[in-house]
């Protein structure tokens, strides 16, 4: 969290994209499943300095949780099914 980008001096090279952007803070959280795995790091950028308050940041964050989960089982689903359909592939390749 970063509750204004123009006071943080690790930001300072970003400032001019900041401004461009028209933000002036900005919150990153990562989306981590319940076994350590790092899915995504969604940000969101505020046009005020402050950033959102402490119940939104925490909400987003049990929010990340979930999505990080859905996340998993769909890539999840997603690759069982393409192998489904590669065994399949092969199979019918076999009889061609």
């Amino acid at each position: 969290m970063i509750a204004d980008v123009d006071k943080d001096l690790d930001y300072a090279p970003y400032c001019d994209a900041a401004k461009s952007a028209g933000y002036r803070s900005v919150q990153s959280t990562p989306f981590i499943t319940q076994d350590g795995k790092l899915i995504a790091i969604v940000s969101v950028h505020f046009a005020a300095p402050g950033g959102p308050t402490r119940s939104e940041g925490e909400a987003f964050h049990l929010y990340s949780n979930v999505a990080a989960e859905q996340a998993c089982e769909l890539l999840g689903s997603a690759a069982l099914a393409a192998k489904a359909a590669q065994m399949s592939e092969e199979l019918y390749s076999s009889f061609a």
